[in-house]
């Protein structure tokens, strides 16, 4: 990557940025800046920080059901924008759907266990999701026939810069899968270390 403003440009650093469609693909993204400059010896100390947001899975923090997590996807977010330095993201564009399989048993005392591994963490634009943003999870609970794709929307919920947000999936037990609900709960933004 290049480090921005190069030698011969001058005023504030801006660039574009889109995040990978495929979570495998999407990395994590450090911006820099400084305000003081020693000319003797000639050093400029860095603050670094992370320009991006990043978006986990986990359980619910009781009544976990015993199922198999096929895969969970967020979408309707927004994968392009463009970064400028002390301002911030702008301009966010697209509609984006990120997926990833995990494939995941769970027993009823996985209580607040993450779903997915660490390379299946979102890391996404910062931004306040849209109308239509939506998780969906397919699943299937212990003894049944078959997966079942249960969606809940998450429009409105904001992702940070610099951020990692949690996302707990309140599954229904076996006997309430008819219904198709999808019970969420967003756990407080911290700081996030890749």
């Amino acid at each position: 990557l290049p480090i921005l403003p190069l030698a011969s440009s001058t005023g504030v650093p801006t660039f574009g940025y889109t995040t990978p469609r495929a979570v495998a693909d999407q990395r994590d993204l450090l911006v820099a800046w400084g305000d003081t400059y020693d000319i003797q010896p000639a050093t400029f100390p860095l603050m670094f920080r992370h320009a991006l947001s990043c978006i986990l899975f986990k359980t619910a923090t009781e009544d976990v059901p015993a199922c198999t997590v096929r895969s969970i996807s967020v979408s309707g977010l927004k994968e392009t924008g463009a970064y400028t330095e002390g301002s911030g993201w702008s301009g966010g564009s697209g509609s984006a759907t990120y997926l990833i399989t995990p494939n995941q048993t769970l027993t009823t005392s996985d209580i607040d266990v993450r779903v997915g591994t660490a390379p299946q963490t979102m890391i996404v634009l910062p931004q306040v999701l849209p109308e239509g943003a939506e998780v969906s999870v397919d699943y299937m609970p212990d003894g049944a026939s078959g997966y079942e794709t249960l969606t809940a929307s998450i429009a409105g919920l904001e992702l940070a810069m610099g951020y990692k947000t949690v996302i707990r999936l309140i599954l229904p037990p076996p006997a309430a899968v008819e219904t198709g609900d999808l019970g969420i709960e967003v756990s407080g933004s911290v700081v996030f270390h890749h």
